[in-house]
C-alpha cells in the first residue's frame, strides 16, 4: 500500500463556493491527503473544464 504523504498530490477541481468542494477539501485535510486546489468554475470556464472532466 502506498503512503499517502509520499504520493503525488491530488487535484481538487472547483470553487470553494461549492459545498461539495469545501466538504472534500476539509475531509482530505483531515485525513492528511495531499491535494492542490485548482479553482475552476464549471460554468464560467467550461472550455478548460471539458478536457479534464
Amino acid at each position: 500500500m502506498t503512503n499517502l504523504s509520499e504520493a503525488a498530490p491530488h487535484r481538487l477541481l472547483g470553487l470553494y463556493d461549492s459545498p461539495f468542494v469545501r466538504r472534500v477539501a476539509v475531509t482530505m485535510q483531515l485525513y492528511g491527503i495531499p491535494f492542490e486546489h485548482v479553482s475552476l468554475s464549471v460554468f464560467r470556464q467550461m472550455d478548460a473544464m471539458r478536457p479534464i472532466n
